[in-house]
Formats: structure tokens, sequence, C-alpha cells
């Protein structure tokens, strides 16, 4: 569901704040952020998942 209001990011990168549809309390700039930050986490999550997989087949 999508409001218009300020978004919960009180400043962006160019210093304004932003007034428009929100998701969750964020803006469209905001909201596509954290979806990129959220992939690089699960990105790292997998990466280290693979790491302790292979040290536990050494250990066998």
């Amino acid at each position: 569901m999508t409001k218009s209001g300020w978004c919960r990011t009180n400043y962006h990168s160019d210093g304004k704040r932003r007034y428009g549809p929100l998701e969750a309390g964020l803006c469209c700039e905001c909201s596509l952020a954290l979806v990129g930050k959220e992939a690089e986490k699960v990105t790292r999550l997998q990466e280290k998942i693979s790491d302790l997989m292979e040290e536990r087949s050494q250990i066998d």
C-alpha cells in the first residue's frame, strides 16, 4: 500500500528531503537502495555458507 508523505530518510545524497508516494515509509530511491543492500547481504551469507560447508567437508 502506498501513501504520500515525507520519506523516513530525512536527507538524501543531494541534501534534500523527498515528498511523494511512499512504500513502507521510504521513497522510491531509498527503497531501491535498501533492496541493493539486502542483495549484497544475501550474497555474503551464501559465500559464508559455502566456505563453511567446504571447511566441514575437509574436516570429515
